[in-house]
């Protein structure tokens, strides 16, 4: 399974998706008071993001957590299909960071994994 066509457009949804996240009050404090960051690093297709408190970026940087996965595995993290423990257990998701940064990933996900539906997932009939 393939979520998205091509690299543009998982760049652009996860952009948007991020872009999204950061506007959550409680969401930038946490990354802001805790100089937080985020590398996302996808392979087949190949993107990078980072995310940190100021904004998105395209260009790498050195941040708190480097996330390497698919761009399947992530689809499947994001939608609460795939916890990210077992992620890393099945080396679907490789973690570099401290272990007590990694802890606080698990707070900043269901903000972006519930951005990233609004983005994937067919809207529901009212």
């Amino acid at each position: 399974m393939t979520v998205h066509a091509n690299a543009e457009q998982a760049r652009k949804v996860l952009r948007e998706t991020f872009e999204a996240a950061l506007t959550d009050a409680v969401f930038g404090a946490v990354l802001k008071e805790n100089e937080f960051s985020l590398q996302f690093v996808l392979r087949d297709p190949e993107v990078a993001l980072y995310l940190a408190a100021d904004g998105v970026e395209d260009e790498p940087h050195r941040a708190t957590l480097r996330l390497e996965s698919d761009a399947d595995a992530l689809h499947e993290i994001l939608l609460g299909q795939l916890p990210v423990t077992r992620a890393v257990v099945d080396r679907r998701l490789a973690v570099k960071g401290q272990v007590s940064e990694v802890r606080r990933l698990a707070d900043l996900l269901p903000v972006i994994g519930g951005e990233y539906a609004r983005r994937v997932l067919p809207a529901r009939a009212a």
